[in-house]
């Protein structure tokens, strides 16, 4: 995902270079936020943006690992949030919350299949 963010707005006074700045961003598909260090001025909109960035594609998956892959789990408890363990007789059961990309480096242990992500959420 791309954003632009345009620092000094509160030194805008012309709505037309606002509005240019703004095509600017939707031409290339991508968000635009305006902010002013000095007042503070649309840091609650970068704040928002950015929180919507960083969890696109974010879901509660379940993986199940046999117990002699240390690694999977390790990278679970880094990289995952709001993990879960049980262990199962025949695997380590773990549920969290997880990025398509991780998703796709554990794919192979997956509990719902459904969970694979595609090229295009990958891309999101």
């Amino acid at each position: 995902p791309t954003m632009f963010i345009f620092n000094k707005c509160d030194l805008l006074d012309d709505g037309d270079r606002a509005a240019q700045m703004r095509n600017l961003a939707s031409a290339s598909e991508a968000s635009a936020v305006f902010i002013s260090a000095v007042t503070g001025e649309g840091m609650d909109d970068f704040s928002a943006a950015l929180e919507k960035i960083a969890s696109e594609g974010r879901r509660r998956v379940t993986f199940r690992l046999p117990y002699d892959d240390g690694a999977a789990l390790n990278l679970l408890h880094k990289e995952g949030h709001g993990v879960e363990v049980r262990y199962e007789d025949d695997a380590v059961v773990v549920s969290a919350v997880t990025d398509a990309r991780l998703r796709g480096r554990l794919s192979e242990y997956l509990a719902e299949p459904a969970d694979v992500p595609t090229t295009e959420e990958d891309d999101g």
